[in-house]
């Protein structure tokens, strides 16, 4: 029985590589002219090299303060970009990575739908908002484990990187609620309500903390002739 375990684990190890790596060597290795924000993020990267010191790049940068720290600690050793670029890319797969070999019952459905849903476009151009979203995989562990002050703790880390990671502190008040199939029910039928009519509710949330705004009423996620 362990040794049949042993191997499951293994085989779910090996299949998620094999799914993953490639779309890993696609992000990290991208061009700057592949995704509308690498080119931006390669400008602020220059940009904060030349700053006399941290507190002058949180002044001159209008991007989240964890974001800016990265940036700042890469360019202090003289790093070219690629190299935060591969730092980031490997953060953000190997947390995807560990998810799924935890979590997925499927691992190759689990990928066919973050390829097909074309997820594997956010790393590339919503950086940020990936670097939040792995950090709050390691917070959801602790939340699932009880251990509600590092899952907290793991939450404004991830909001360092992206504020909109503060809505996770819902976590607080219904991870202990048991997901009877009313409880299912009424968070797939939410979650239906929330993607037909996104960019109301969207508007709603992004206009009343003052945040983001803007990037729904431009072209920003128009990926023609733009992805890798």
């Amino acid at each position: 029985g362990i040794i049949e375990i042993n191997n499951s684990r293994k085989q779910t190890t090996f299949l998620c590589a094999i799914c993953l790596i490639p779309l890993f060597i696609l992000t990290a290795f991208r061009d700057f002219s592949v995704g509308n924000d690498t080119i931006t993020y390669y400008n602020v990267y220059l940009t904060i090299g030349m700053m006399d010191d941290l507190k002058q790049a949180f002044l001159y940068s209008r991007m989240e303060p964890g974001y800016v720290f990265l940036n700042h600690l890469f360019t202090s050793f003289d790093a070219q970009y690629i190299y935060m670029q591969i730092f980031v890319s490997t953060f953000i797969y190997y947390s995807l990575f560990r998810f799924l070999r935890k979590y997925s019952l499927n691992i190759g459905l689990s990928c066919m739908i973050f390829l097909g849903m074309r997820l594997f476009c956010g790393p590339m151009n919503v950086v940020r908002m990936w670097i939040a979203l792995s950090i709050l995989l390691y917070a959801l562990d602790y939340f699932l484990s009880n251990k509600i002050y590092l899952a907290n703790i793991f939450v404004i880390l991830a909001a360092m990187f992206h504020y909109s990671a503060m809505i996770f502190l819902i976590m607080n008040f219904i991870y202990k609620v048991r997901m009877k199939k009313t409880n299912f029910a009424i968070l797939i039928f939410s979650s239906v309500v929330v993607a037909i009519i996104g960019r109301p509710v969207f508007e709603v949330l992004t206009n009343s903390i003052g945040l983001y705004q803007g990037y729904l009423n431009s072209n920003y996620f128009n990926y023609d002739d733009n992805i890798a």
